[in-house]
């Protein structure tokens, strides 16, 4: 599902990048927050974001709670949660909450 709604909102080379992230956290070169990090300069538009309902699906059992105070919840849970500074300036992906209705 993830390749094909891809193939319909990503370009050829946004695809590429999306595959070596997703190879990187499966490897645990890329943590949960990272793979956000890096998704939040990948996935641009508004379209784009729709992606990260199917990638969800993708994510370890163990970083979903993670994955979904990262996307899902207003940015300011995050700064909450992890509580330090290191963290605290973590540009994340916008929240869906923070997104314009069509």
């Amino acid at each position: 599902m993830v390749e094909e709604k891809a193939r319909v909102v990503l370009a050829r080379s946004e695809r590429a990048a999306l595959s070596q992230l997703l190879a990187d956290y499966r490897t645990r070169r890329l943590t949960i927050e990272d793979l956000i990090v890096s998704l939040s300069d990948l996935l641009n538009t508004h379209e784009k974001l729709t992606l990260l309902t199917e990638l969800r699906e993708l994510v370890d059992n163990k970083d979903r709670a993670a994955f979904d105070d990262l996307v899902y919840r207003p940015r300011i849970a995050m700064t909450r949660r992890k509580g330090d500074r290191a963290h605290s300036d973590l540009i994340v992906t916008p929240s869906l909450h923070d997104l314009p209705v069509s």
